[in-house]
């Protein structure tokens, strides 16, 4: 996402949190070692990597009657690839019950992703940023 938003509503702060994860997965297409689909009712990426971070399915707006067939077909991708695979659920996640379908397809909640964001232009003056002695440093032994 490259603008600035003006409408900090919620709905509009969690899209572009969304997005923003959207077009993470979407630019592992430019790697030759991942496979990423992006279809208007899913977006998903496979690699040959055994962790699930890289095999992930997001953005799902699958409706109700074909999600079962579709975590079916994710779960195949995986087991072809022998590679574990995720399922990214987030606010926008359709249909409603999508978590309820996904554990009745074995697969578990694993861990929550909290998301942050804040109106830059409500930051106090001057803002603090981190400089030389704030950032992290290697320090190896002399010998």
């Amino acid at each position: 996402m490259n603008q600035i938003l003006v409408d900090l509503s919620a709905s509009t702060i969690v899209n572009a949190i969304e997005s923003n994860l959207f077009e993470l997965i979407k630019a592992r297409s430019l790697w030759p070692r991942a496979e990423v689909h992006d279809d208007p009712e899913l977006l998903w990426s496979m690699t040959d990597i055994p962790y699930p971070h890289f095999n992930l399915a997001m953005r799902t707006l699958i409706p109700p009657e074909q999600v079962d067939a579709a975590i079916q077909a994710a779960m195949q991708r995986g087991m072809q690839r022998h590679v574990p695979m995720g399922w990214w659920c987030g606010p926008n996640s359709r249909p409603a019950t999508l978590r309820e379908n996904l554990a009745a397809n074995s697969f578990m909640h694993v861990v929550e992703m909290p998301c942050m964001a804040v109106d830059l232009q409500q930051l106090p003056e001057p803002f603090q940023t981190p400089g030389s002695s704030a950032s992290a440093k290697l320090m190896t032994p002399q010998i």
